[in-house]
């Protein structure tokens, strides 16, 4: 089982939408930031107003500058958040295309961490009952077939 050239070809082709997307976050594209604050714009309006208004009282400037801060936390945090996920399919799409045998290695690890964690949120929240969307059952039934029924042709 050699590395012929049609892998290394594969391989680049697999690891083209990561580098785009590095690129274009380490250039800062303005197409890329366009589409990623498209639903701010209300946001933005909204603080612009606040911070514009000159009849605001001292304790109201103060609490707008630490709003202004919470939120530019936030938006940071969406970044981050916003970079991660696309990698993650970018990465998944990888792996399922590239090396499909070790999906599961991937796989399973990943689903347990982020629908034990969503467990987490939606129970602070009072919203546990949300766990029986479809995407967590479908998670459930694709860890069954990874580890358990493999050569089910119903699943």
């Amino acid at each position: 089982s050699e590395f012929t050239r049609e892998d290394a070809a594969l391989a680049l082709i697999g690891l083209f939408p990561i580098a785009a997307i590095a690129w274009a976050v380490l250039a800062q594209s303005k197409y890329v930031a366009a589409l990623a604050q498209l639903g701010s714009l209300f946001e933005r309006e909204e603080s612009h107003g606040l911070a514009t208004n000159q009849r605001a009282s001292a304790a109201e400037k103060q609490k707008d500058k630490a709003l202004h801060k919470a939120r530019l936390a936030v938006k940071s945090a969406d970044k981050a958040f916003y970079v991660l996920g696309v990698l993650n399919v970018a990465i998944t799409a990888y792996i399922a295309g590239a090396a499909p045998r070790h999906y599961y290695l991937w796989h399973t690890p990943k689903a347990l961490v982020l629908v034990a964690v969503r467990w987490y949120t939606f129970l602070q929240q009072g919203k546990h009952w949300l766990l029986a969307d479809f995407c967590y059952w479908a998670n459930l039934i694709g860890l069954l077939y990874l580890w358990r029924y493999r050569e089910s042709a119903l699943l």
